[in-house]
């Protein structure tokens, strides 16, 4: 059975060189050289979940 494909996928494409994956949010160009963490990190730092932005409250 083949490996689940990561969430990261809904976020980014891949070019053909296979090396880097472009964010579909900001277009920034990030490595995925190891495994797909880093572009996880990129998507949680710039599209934070709606919960944590309401933290601060509208009172």
């Amino acid at each position: 059975m083949p490996p689940t494909p990561s969430a990261a996928w809904k976020y980014f494409t891949r070019p053909s060189d296979k090396k880097s994956a472009t964010c579909n949010f900001c277009g920034a160009n990030l490595t995925y050289m190891g495994g797909t963490s880093n572009l996880l990190n990129h998507v949680n730092n710039k599209r934070p979940s709606s919960s944590s932005s309401n933290d601060a409250g509208d009172s």
